[in-house]
Order: structure tokens, then sequence, then C-alpha cells
């Protein structure tokens, strides 16, 4: 099964306003970067590889999740995970070379190594870098980033 895992921005009051979650997907209403199969707890790895947090610290990252959760947890099926500022503003500060090595990291971890489609490190690199491109506009609108995933 396929996971359609969007990531966006927009203002808390734009998200409001719109109610995109009863509406269809964020890419009809926002600044969107289409993605497939990205899952909360791949996330969690990339804020936990390139905000070089403690690796102990995997299990704290995915606790939060439920507080960055948008809604309520019982959706039918779609969900929108908040990127923590710090890790909007880390993502938005990565030169090249940093998102080559991260990418690197992230594609290296089990779970891109079961996804279909281009090599992992491709495939997790190239996401990335779509994600700090982003991420540096949500920074010079001043927007949160969001991540909508859908099945």
């Amino acid at each position: 099964m396929d996971l359609t895992s969007d990531a966006f921005i927009a203002t808390e009051i734009e998200l409001e306003e719109t109610q995109f979650m009863s509406q269809g997907n964020p890419g009809q209403f926002f600044p969107t970067m289409q993605g497939k199969n990205v899952d909360p707890l791949m996330l969690a790895q990339l804020e936990l590889i390139v905000t070089d947090v403690e690796k102990g610290s995997l299990h704290d990252i995915l606790a939060s999740l439920d507080e960055r959760m948008l809604g309520e947890a019982e959706s039918t099926e779609r969900w929108v995970y908040q990127f923590p500022t710090p890790l909007t503003t880390r993502l938005a500060a990565l030169q090249d070379a940093e998102i080559s090595r991260y990418g690197a990291q992230w594609g290296a971890t089990k779970e891109w190594q079961s996804k279909k489609g281009l090599p992992p490190t491709e495939a997790a690199t190239q996401f990335l870098q779509q994600l700090c491109q982003l991420a540096v506009r949500a920074h010079a609108e001043t927007k949160n980033m969001y991540m909508w995933i859908s099945l």
C-alpha cells in the first residue's frame, strides 16, 4: 500500500481558513512538495540525522509525534504532522554537501531500503533536497512546514 506524503507550508491561520483536510489535499491550497511512502518513523529518523540529536533520542522524537499531529488521531487515513521549527530552520540552512551526506545516511536506514524505485540513497537525497527547498521558502515567508500523509 502506497502512502502519499506531501510536505507543504502554511501559516496556522491559512490552515484554519482552508480546512483542507475535509476538502482534499494540501496541493490544492498551499505550496506543496509531493512525495510517496515517507512515514512518521522516517521523518523522525531525518530529524535525528540532520539535527545531530543523540541516537537514543529517536524514542523521544517518536513519542513527540502525537503532539505534532494536527486534528484527531482517529483520522480516516489522513494525518498532518507539523515539522518542529528547529528542524525547518536546519533544513533551510543545509548546504549541498550536507544534503548529500545526510541523504546518504537517511537512505541507509532500513525503511528506505525497502522502497521500490530509485536506489535508496538517491531517493532519500532527492527528497531531502526538495524538503530543504521548501524549508527555505517557509523560512522566507514565515510559515510552518507540515507533512500530509494519506493512505
